[in-house]
C-alpha cells in the first residue's frame, strides 16, 4: 500500500487508505458483499487544510499515475 508515501498535489496532505462495503442481493437470493478500497486526502477529509481537489481516488486510478 502507498499509505504515508504519497502526497496529494492540490494541498500537499498525505493520502490514507479507506474502505467501503456494498451489499446487494443477487437474483438467486444470495447476499453479496463487495469491498472497495480507496485512497483519500487526509487534509480535505478531516478539514485540516483548505483543499479544492477531489477527496477520494480508487486504487486502480493511482496505479495508472505511478
Amino acid at each position: 500500500m502507498l499509505t504515508g508515501m504519497t502526497y496529494y498535489g492540490h494541498c500537499g496532505s498525505k493520502l490514507a487508505t479507506t474502505s467501503q462495503q456494498k451489499k446487494y442481493v443477487r437474483k438467486d437470493g444470495a447476499e453479496n458483499i463487495r469491498y472497495l478500497y480507496k485512497y483519500r486526502c487526509t487534509g480535505k477529509a478531516y478539514k485540516a487544510r483548505d483543499c479544492d481537489g477531489q477527496t477520494a481516488y480508487a486504487k486502480n486510478i493511482l496505479r495508472i499515475l505511478f
